[in-house]
């Protein structure tokens, strides 16, 4: 026996599911209606189960997430509706070193490690691989760029992100 489900929720994960909202009118364009401090955005949405096409997305005054449905409200909201988007949930990159991004890839010699100082420190009767974490700027800057290209909306990590006259 099923569960019943609120209209848009799909039983089956990675279905979809269509909404049946009317479009913006011209592909690759976004329409922003109304005022308030709520935004919902309409899209094609990747939920946690299936995709909502036509769906939406509505975040309250603070940032926090209220609906991610079929039909959220729209009272007291800026909504922006684009014809062709996806709403997809940030990416978290929480541990990384971009400090190290000027380091080639190194040849796979075969070489299987324990630990990270025997690579590092030339540890327990391994040789001490070459690596320098000392990137330049331009270097953090297009690593942050390849992050931001594959989906990842926060960055956490050792030695910072580029400092182009900002605190990071």
């Amino acid at each position: 026996p099923g569960s019943a489900r609120p209209p848009g929720q799909s039983s089956r994960p990675g279905s979809v599911v269509d909404c049946a909202r009317p479009r913006a009118a011209t592909p690759g364009a976004c329409v922003v209606r109304g005022a308030g401090s709520a935004l919902v955005i309409r899209g094609d949405v990747l939920g946690s189960d299936a995709v909502l096409a036509g769906g939406a997305v509505r975040i309250d005054a603070g940032g926090r997430i209220e609906c991610v449905a079929c039909d959220c409200s729209e009272e007291a909201a800026r909504v922006v509706e684009c014809a062709d988007a996806v709403i997809s949930p940030g990416l978290l990159n929480l541990h990384d070193h971009v400090t190290y991004a000027g380091t080639p890839p190194l040849a796979d010699a075969g070489v299987r490690y324990e630990h990270r100082h025997e690579w590092r420190l030339g540890l327990d009767g391994h040789e001490k691989l070459a690596y320098t974490g000392r990137a330049t700027e331009s270097e953090v800057l297009a690593h942050e760029l390849r992050m931001v290209m594959s989906g990842v909306t926060s960055l956490l990590g050792a030695g910072g992100g580029a400092r182009l006259g900002r605190d990071v």
